[in-house]
C-alpha cells in the first residue's frame, strides 16, 4: 500500500514537471514570436510611405529637367549642369534654394527660358544701348545690347511675367522674384538677360567670352523615392580627364541627391542638390 502512494506522488511529480516543462517552451516559444512581431512591425514603420519610383516615368524625367541641362549620356562637363558651378575654378557646391544667391537661383530659370516665348524687339520698343551693371556681381563686365556687338543676333526680351512664372514652377509657388538678379543663359555667361526697369522686361546683353573644356563626362540617374511630401532623385556623373585625347584620363564619379517638397497645390518646388560621398 505505501509502495503504491509512493508511485502515485512520484506520478504527480512528473507530470508537474511535464507541466512546468511544456509552460516554460510555450513561454519561450510566445516570446520569440512576439519579439520578432514587434521587429517587424518596427521595420515595417520604418519603411512605411517609401516608394521606388520609376526614373524614366513623367514625373521623375519632368522634376530632373527642370533643376538640370538633362544631358543624359556623354557631354562636356562644363555644360553639364553649369547652373551649379561657381566661380572661376570650376567649383560645383551644395545648392539650397533658401541659401543660394539670387544669381545662382536665376541661373536655374535661364536654363529654362523657351525660345518660343522670346519676342523681337520692334522699332517702338527701345532697348538701352548699354546698362549699368555695377550691382551684378560677377557679371558686372560692360555687357551691350547685341545689335553693337553682332549682327547675327537682335534685340529680344522675354516678359517679366514669364520669368516670374519659370521662377515659381521651380522656387515654388510663393517665392519672389527678385529682379535685381540677371539671368545667365549658358555656362560661358556670354548671353545674359538683364531686368531693364524703363521697359519693365528681361532685355538679352552680350559680350565675348571664351572657355576651354577639357573633359567629358557621363550622367546616369539611378534611382527615385518618394516618401510622403518628399521625392528624392539621384543622380551619377563620371567625368573623364581628356587632356591627352589620345589617351584618355583618370575617372571621378560624383553623386548627386536632388530634393523636392510637394506642396498643397500639387505641385513640387526644388529644395536642393546635394553631393553624396
Amino acid at each position: 500500500m505505501e509502495k503504491e502512494k509512493k508511485s502515485k506522488g512520484s506520478l504527480v511529480v512528473i507530470i508537474i514537471l511535464i507541466i512546468l516543462l511544456l509552460g516554460a517552451c510555450a513561454y519561450i516559444g510566445y516570446d520569440k514570436f512576439f519579439v520578432k512581431k514587434d521587429n517587424q512591425v518596427s521595420n515595417n514603420n520604418e519603411n512605411k510611405g517609401v516608394e521606388k519610383l520609376d526614373v524614366n516615368s513623367r514625373l521623375v524625367q519632368s522634376l530632373y529637367n527642370r533643376v538640370s541641362t538633362g544631358l543624359i549620356g556623354k557631354t562636356s562637363s562644363c555644360s553639364l549642369n553649369y547652373m551649379y558651378i561657381t566661380g572661376n575654378g570650376m567649383e560645383v557646391e551644395d545648392f539650397y534654394s533658401d541659401k543660394a544667391s539670387e544669381q545662382q537661383k536665376m541661373k536655374l530659370v535661364g536654363n529654362l527660358l523657351s525660345e518660343s516665348f522670346r519676342i523681337f524687339a520692334n522699332e517702338e520698343e527701345t532697348i538701352p544701348d548699354t546698362i549699368n551693371v555695377d550691382d551684378y556681381g560677377e557679371y558686372k563686365n560692360a555687357y551691350v545690347t547685341n545689335k553693337e556687338l553682332n549682327s547675327q543676333y537682335q534685340e529680344t526680351y522675354y516678359t517679366k511675367e514669364y520669368v516670374e512664372a519659370v521662377y515659381k514652377s521651380v522656387y515654388g509657388k510663393n517665392a519672389k522674384l527678385d529682379t535685381s538678379a540677371p539671368i545667365v543663359m549658358d555656362s560661358y555667361g556670354g548671353e545674359i538677360y538683364y531686368y531693364v526697369p524703363s521697359i519693365d522686361k528681361y532685355a538679352l546683353y552680350v559680350t565675348v567670352t571664351g572657355q576651354v573644356c577639357p573633359q567629358e563626362a557621363y550622367t546616369e540617374l539611378v534611382k527615385a523615392t518618394k516618401s510622403d511630401k518628399e521625392l528624392k532623385i539621384y543622380e551619377k556623373i563620371v567625368t573623364i580627364k581628356n587632356d591627352d585625347i589620345i589617351d584618355a584620363g583618370d575617372t571621378a564619379d560624383s553623386n548627386y541627391v536632388y530634393t523636392f517638397e510637394l506642396e498643397d497645390d500639387g505641385m513640387y518646388k526644388f529644395v536642393s542638390r546635394v553631393k553624396k560621398d
